[in-house]
This record gives structure tokens, C-alpha cells and sequence, in this order.
């Protein structure tokens, strides 16, 4: 029988031989996940087909931006191993030092593992198939990571913490009832929203409650909910002192999920002791949505913009000469701006030249927008970037998420989580 330590030996091994079809067709690997390879394909070409699949599989939903941690796992393993980088060369693509790169590479690589462990345990005639799990596999482990790729996977939205705990409390109900327990909610009107997926957030109380009521003081629990700076603070009430301490959140079947999939939101779980009493607390963050100035004197291209960036839930201001864009920048400072150049009266470059010179908006993005490729001409007179219309959806995204997540961006991203108390 293979354990998955030597399992994991063999996708280490593999991954380094990726376009070598002599060390693929013969190796371990290709034995345990290709056992029946077909007439049309070697086992070697199967084995590589099912690797860069895996690869593929780390790759975050679209609608997370390009530059945002989440993908870095994904990039490495893709440049390191399909694109056939040198970790140095993926180091320079990537702007990242040696120690961060191989704690990306490492983690991707547990999860690339994890999840052809899953697939060679689910093939027919597999010793490691069998009703018991492997020795060496931790089922919480795995539960957090089915949790977090579920998580990553889903759809996120402006979630309210009004309308979650609306929706979660006749469930709360219905297992305090079960359990003699008496589930009390408070939270104050206009709590800042989050983002994330509501079924994900309904899963994170969930899994939650029963772990507080093991630990609960009395037979009362109370989830009170306030605003804390750039987050929303969750704390359920009620748990004795003595016996959170001897809670290991990491060794806690429902502590363990949650946190995974807080982890995916920028959140973070933990108990606090003080005195007699303890609490058991969780944060998300919360954002104002992106704001997004276009300036360009066609109406069809701020609602083609606006199709486009529906996805990033953010706020988009239309301006079609220069007048109505020092009346948009009274109002308040976009965070980027997508500029258009062949305007009647004045046109882009005069824009662009007001917009570089004003301190107040001087250090916005602005990317232009233009029939015209004159990519060094907008680079050099201060665009941060030029796109070449028609331009698709995906191109768009791409550099709105790049501009958006820069650290000298002015735009306020998602807040990370609290440091540690």
C-alpha cells in the first residue's frame, strides 16, 4: 500500500520531469493515476495531461483580481512547471524573493498532492481506496482544504451581516431548540458589508456553534456582532474559561473549516480567555467597493465597461468631456480612471496632463483607451497604462486588477485580518 508521504515523493519527482516523456512513461506515478492509458496516448503523455490539469485546478475564480495573493500559488506552479521556469526566473516574473517563492511553491504543491491523492484513492482496484483512510492523512486537514478550494471556487458578493445573520438565525433556532440551548443575536443596524459568498459565511457561523455550545458556561450562548475599524467582528459569549483552554482551534473539527474558509476571505478565528469567561471570535473584513471614472464621449463605451466589470462589484462614474470630469472629481477621488483620447473641445492627453498635475490626483491610475496604439506616447506623457480598443473583457480585468492591488495605489483594497491579539 502507498502512503501519501511517498505519494507526495512521486509528484515532487514527476512535476520535476514535466517534459520528459521517457522519465514519465515509466514512473511511479503514471502507474498509480494512469493505470489503463489509452491506445491513443502514451502513459507519459497522460501523466503530463493530468498534471497541468491539477495545476489548473489552483487557479482562483475570475472574479478574484489577478494580483491578489490568491493567484501567486497558481502563477508559481504554472511559470515553474508548464511554462518551464527556473525558480529564479520565476522570482524575477514574479517580484518575489527566494523565501517567498518557496512558501508559495510549497504550499501549491500540498494542494497539487492533496489533490491527486484524492484522485488515485477514488480509481477503481486502489489499495489506498479503501473504507479506512491512509494512516497519514488528517482528516481535518482535508476538511479544511476541501473548505478553502470550495471557497476560492464560489462567487463572492456585497454580503450585509444584517442579511446573514436574518438568514442563518432560524437555523440557530431550530438546533438551540434541539440542544436546550438558548441562542441569543445582537447587532446594530448599518453594520459595513463584507465580501464573500453568503453560503460560505452561513457555513463559518454554522460550524461554530455547536463547537461553542461544548463549551458553553451555561445553557445560553449569546452572537454579538459590531463593527471594529475595517472589519466585523463575530464573538459568541457564554463559553467557560477552563474549558476553551483546552480547546486547540487547529485540532477542532469545526474551528478547523471555519478558519479555512475565513482564511480565503481575510478573516480570522480564535478564542480569547479572560477571568471565568471566554469568547470565541471570528472577523471579516469589510471595503468600500472600487470607484472607476471613464471618460470618454461615447455612452456605449461606459456601459460596455460597465458589462465588463460587473463582476468586481465597483462603482463606475461617467464623465464625456473634461467639464463633467472636474465635476466628478468634486465629488470625490475615483480610484481609476479609464481615459479616452479622441474627445471633441479637449481631448484625452489635455485630461490626462490636469490629472498629472493636480496633487490631489496625481498619483490616481489611468488607463488609457484608444483606437490609436501609441502605447509609449500615453506611457510617457503619465498613463500607467495604454489599451488598444476594441478591447475585451479580459484584457480590461486584468489591468483594472493589477492597477487596483497595487501597494502605491490610492484605491482601499480588502483591509487584511487583525494582527494576532
Amino acid at each position: 500500500m502507498i502512503s501519501k508521504t511517498q505519494f507526495s515523493r512521486y509528484v515532487k519527482d514527476a512535476l520535476a520531469g514535466f517534459y520528459d516523456p521517457a522519465h514519465l512513461e515509466t514512473h511511479p506515478l503514471s502507474r498509480c493515476l494512469i493505470p489503463n492509458p489509452s491506445p491513443q496516448e502514451t502513459r507519459g503523455l497522460a501523466l503530463r495531461e493530468v498534471l497541468a490539469e491539477t495545476i489548473e485546478m489552483l487557479r482562483p475564480s475570475n472574479v478574484i483580481a489577478f494580483s491578489h495573493p490568491e493567484w501567486m500559488g497558481y502563477r508559481v506552479m504554472r511559470q515553474r512547471y508548464v511554462e518551464c521556469l527556473s525558480p529564479d526566473e520565476v522570482c524575477d516574473e514574479l517580484g518575489l524573493g527566494r523565501t517567498t517563492y518557496y512558501r508559495h511553491h510549497r504550499a501549491a504543491l500540498a494542494a497539487v498532492t492533496d489533490i491527486l491523492w484524492q484522485r488515485y484513492q477514488r480509481l477503481p482496484g486502489s489499495e489506498a481506496a479503501a473504507d479506512e483512510p491512509p494512516v497519514d492523512v488528517d482528516p481535518r486537514s482535508h476538511a479544511r482544504a476541501e473548505a478553502t478550494a470550495l471557497a476560492r471556487s464560489s462567487h463572492r458578493r456585497r454580503v450585509s451581516p444584517s442579511d446573514a445573520l436574518r438568514d442563518v438565525l432560524p437555523l440557530l433556532n431550530l438546533y438551540g431548540q434541539q440542544e436546550g440551548l438558548e441562542i441569543t443575536v445582537a447587532a446594530p443596524a448599518g453594520l459595513p458589508a463584507t465580501y464573500a459568498d453568503p453560503a460560505m459565511l452561513r457555513q463559518i457561523i454554522l460550524n461554530l456553534i455547536p463547537e461553542a455550545a461544548a463549551m458553553a458556561k451555561t445553557e445560553a450562548l449569546t452572537l454579538l456582532v459590531e463593527p471594529r475599524g475595517g472589519h466585523v467582528e463575530w464573538v459568541l459569549h457564554g463559553l467557560d474559561a477552563e474549558e476553551a483552554a483546552g480547546c486547540d482551534v487547529a485540532e477542532t473539527d469545526g474551528l478547523v473549516v471555519s478558519q479555512g474558509l475565513l482564511d480565503v476571505y481575510g478573516g480570522r478565528l480564535w478564542l480569547e480567555c479572560k477571568g471565568e469567561e471566554a469568547t470565541l471570535r471570528f472577523t471579516l473584513p469589510t471595503a468600500r467597493p472600487w470607484t472607476i471614472l471613464i471618460v470618454d464621449d461615447k455612452p456605449e463605451a461606459a456601459q460596455l465597461y460597465q458589462r465588463y466589470l460587473q463582476d468586481l462589484d465597483c462603482v463606475l462614474w461617467a464623465a464625456s468631456d473634461a467639464q463633467e470630469v472636474a465635476q466628478r472629481l468634486a465629488d470625490g477621488l475615483p480610484d481609476l480612471v479609464l481615459l479616452d483620447v479622441l474627445m471633441p473641445n479637449e481631448d484625452g492627453w489635455s485630461v490626462l496632463q490636469r490629472l498629472r498635475t493636480d496633487p490631489t490626483t496625481a498619483d490616481v491610475p489611468v488607463v488609457i483607451c484608444s483606437m490609436l496604439s501609441q502605447p509609449r506616447l500615453g506611457l510617457a506623457l503619465g498613463a500607467t497604462a495604454v489599451l488598444q480598443k476594441p478591447i475585451s473583457q479580459e484584457d480590461l480585468l486584468q489591468t483594472v486588477a493589477q492597477l487596483l492591488h497595487r501597494e502605491d495605489s490610492p484605491a482601499t483594497v480588502h483591509p487584511t485580518a487583525p494582527p494576532s491579539p
